[in-house]
């Protein structure tokens, strides 16, 4: 698949789906400009298993969109120098490198390096944690549009005390 996708020297749209039996998948592309991802299936094994994403020389890529229940846990944009909108959810990565810049649970590990290129950033977040959306959207100091989707699992817990 890594091989075909290389060779693939019009492709803009890399529509990903239901992929399955991969523990990481390298996707390395000049002319690919949007790459989502909607159905990611992992190793279907008894154990939890980490899979993940390598995103590399990608010179053309503007948009990454990963809305998928099950992963991948680990995103690496190693070279992308017109990403410009990128689709995020903290509870399903463990950890998302964009660049030199590490996230972990929504959380920089690495305060220095910015993203300059990111115009729009959509999140989907489990519970309100506004610390925690601040400092990730510091990584973000060109950012035009913002779009949270926050999921309550357990609404009264965060229902306001009673006065």
């Amino acid at each position: 698949m890594e091989r075909l996708l290389r060779g693939c020297t019009a492709l803009e749209y890399l529509h990903l789906q239901a992929i399955n039996g991969l523990s990481t998948f390298h996707i390395t592309s000049m002319t690919l400009r949007t790459i989502y991802v909607c159905c990611w299936c992992g190793r279907k094994t008894s154990q939890k298993v980490d899979h993940g994403m390598v995103i590399q020389d990608t010179p053309a890529l503007e948009r990454l969109l990963v809305v998928d229940q099950e992963g991948p846990t680990r995103i690496n944009v190693i070279s992308a120098p017109k990403l410009t909108v990128v689709g995020y959810s903290s509870d399903k990565y463990s950890e998302l490198v964009i660049g030199s810049t590490p996230v972990q649970k929504m959380i920089p590990t690495s305060l220095t390096p910015k993203l300059h290129t990111v115009k729009v950033l959509a999140l989907e977040s489990i519970g309100p944690d506004l610390e925690q959306v601040v400092s990730f959207l510091r990584c973000f100091p060109c950012l035009e549009k913002l779009y949270i989707e926050v999921l309550l699992e357990d609404f009264s817990t965060y229902m306001p005390p009673p006065y």
